[in-house]
């Protein structure tokens, strides 16, 4: 078991970043042991997956979604740790357009209210690692990340994921990331199971063989034997496999922050 229930760690902010047609967004921020708001901190922003339905429907309290444990490891680990929320697909007239304006808007509102942070390093599961690499090719340097651990990824909203680009097949080739060209791009490092069933590891493969080609820094841990979600404590896999991937990522996060 692990010796700390991440889990059960309560955020020292809790704040609305935006409100939609009164639908309050959430986030929520974890600050690391002897914090001073005079000094500089990296932050570690957590994005969740869920398939882009599990975010805010209604205003009732957030539950702080998937990756709101990670935030509190990374902030156990002398990092600032945010984790936030954004529309679910699921409401009437929302896509994924609406959900990636969501998460620019949160970084934004990072950056401009929270100025002892002065870098930033995006982690995102699944949907959420989407919206990580989504972020990692944003030409607005004020959102772009200083590094993005996107794990398991979706990267195109083909058959399953089509919903999210309300069934429209040519607005979802728009939203496709493995296809799309940028002038900018973070760091990234991408982690995907071999076992996949969910996103297709191929997926991962090509768009990171592909940034290097085009002169970016992506690289690749490919997991053997390892299933969809790896990441997220009390689902999968043990917690102590969980904090496993977690010490594989921390070494790139480490140099990344050299």
């Amino acid at each position: 078991m692990l010796k700390t229930d991440y889990k059960a760690i309560v955020p020292d902010i809790s704040v609305i970043y935006k409100n939609v047609n009164g639908l309050e967004l959430p986030l929520r921020i974890y600050l690391p042991k002897g914090f001073s708001k005079k000094k500089k901190y990296t932050a570690v922003i957590c994005i969740h997956g869920g398939g882009w339905t599990t975010g805010i429907k209604d205003n009732e309290l957030w539950n702080g979604g998937d990756m709101s444990a990670h935030s509190a490891y990374y902030a156990a680990k002398g990092f600032v740790g945010v984790s936030f929320s954004y529309r679910s697909v699921a409401l009437d007239g929302v896509d994924l357009r609406d959900i990636i304006e969501d998460c620019n808007d949160a970084v934004r509102f990072i950056a401009e209210n929270y100025r002892f942070i002065d870098r930033k390093i995006v982690m995102g599961d699944s949907a959420g690692g989407y919206l990580a690499v989504n972020l990692a090719m944003a030409e607005d340097e004020t959102i772009r990340p200083d590094f993005v651990v996107a794990c398991n990824p979706v990267l195109q909203l083909k058959e399953k994921f089509l919903y999210a680009a309300s069934n429209n097949k040519n607005l979802a080739e728009k939203l496709n990331l493995l296809s799309r060209k940028s002038k900018k791009c973070s760091n990234i490092l991408f982690v995907h199971g071999c076992s996949d069933k969910v996103v297709d590891v191929r997926d991962s493969i090509r768009l990171s063989q592909r940034l290097n080609l085009e002169g970016f820094n992506s690289e690749i841990e490919l997991l053997e034997e390892t299933d969809h979600a790896f990441i997220l404590f009390d689902y999968i896999y043990d917690n102590n496999k969980v904090l496993e991937f977690l010490l594989l990522i921390d070494k790139y996060i480490e140099e990344a922050i050299l």
